[in-house]
């Protein structure tokens, strides 16, 4: 193979290598350019105009109840915006939420049963009321929820990670689908995570519905330029997402939401969950180029996942 050719075949498989590598971007927010309202609640239907089409779910017969809204510094540089979902608005109002599970939820339409997400974030400790859970959810078009990443609370001043699945045939106890430990790569439980901290972590869910279905972790608290470190990688136990009275067949992504869990309304905590910023992003599966050239040379490049 002459060199024109060799150059050429290697800048093919180069390109591809390019394209296929990192995370597909999709969505990312700060929540600071001007489709966000600061100082405003979320509203109870997706709207472009409002909130940039972020909005919670479910809607409360109570139309001044706050179950999330878009804050100004809230803790961090008065600069920045954070989107907030919790107690704190409510328990100030002495009011309730409309129901244990709150999301603060946005429209993404990825199409794909592969997801990553980046989230810089932390949680408000409660001063009154209970300790509760918090998390981020993702869900197919129906509103069905599919994989959640669970911050659980874990006494103290101290959360754990774990994952939850919404298959049909998923770990269960009395309270619903259970949460399964996210661990390290030295085997222990991934945590603790600290209230009043910030975090920067990214999450690749991968294969659901399949009995590849997984998630790795990533921590970017180093900050955002260099490399990730790799936290660890969990199977998910729940696979079953056939049509039945929580589920309709679909594993494809459609929206994501931050959420907020309390195991009852009338003593939930004044505790929120507020995030800097949010990306989310289809996976990847890894692939094989394969490029003949005119001698028989093989040229063979492997694209493994990796996080952009």
């Amino acid at each position: 193979m002459n060199k024109t050719i060799r150059a050429l075949v290697l800048g093919i498989v180069l390109t591809a290598a390019a394209s296929q590598v990192h995370a597909q971007f999709f969505y990312s927010t700060d929540f600071s350019s001007t489709n966000y309202q600061r100082g405003y609640a979320l509203p109870q239907a997706s709207s472009p105009t409002n909130q940039n089409g972020w909005y919670v779910n479910p809607v409360s017969a109570d139309t001044n109840s706050v179950l999330a809204a878009v804050i100004s510094g809230n803790g961090g540089p008065t600069n920045k915006s954070y989107l907030d979902v919790g107690g704190s608005f409510l328990k100030t109002a002495n009011s309730a939420p409309a129901a244990n599970v709150i999301f603060a939820q946005k429209s993404t339409l990825l199409n794909t049963n592969s997801v990553r997400f980046q989230t810089a974030f932390y949680i408000n400790p409660s001063s009154i009321g209970s300790s509760d859970t918090f998390g981020w959810t993702i869900l197919n078009n129906a509103g069905n929820s599919l994989i959640s990443i669970d911050l659980n609370y874990a006494g103290s001043t101290n959360y754990t990670l774990g994952v939850t699945s919404y298959a049909n045939n998923t770990p269960t106890d009395v309270n619903g689908p259970v949460s399964q430990t996210l661990y390290k790569t030295d085997g222990s439980p991934l945590g603790p995570i600290n209230s009043s901290a910030q975090y920067n972590f990214a999450f690749n869910i991968y294969n659901i519905g399949t009995t590849n279905q997984s998630v790795s972790a990533f921590s970017y608290n180093s900050g955002t330029n260099g490399p990730p470190l790799f936290l660890g990688s969990t199977s998910v136990a729940g696979t079953d997402f056939s049509t039945s009275a929580f589920n309709n067949g679909d594993t494809n992504v459609a929206s994501f939401a931050a959420y907020w869990s309390t195991t009852n309304i009338n003593t939930f905590g004044n505790n929120y969950l507020a995030m800097a910023n949010v990306t989310v992003a289809t996976v990847p599966e890894p692939k094989t180029w394969i490029l003949f050239g005119l001698s028989g040379l093989v040229l063979v490049v492997v694209l493994r996942r990796r996080v952009s």
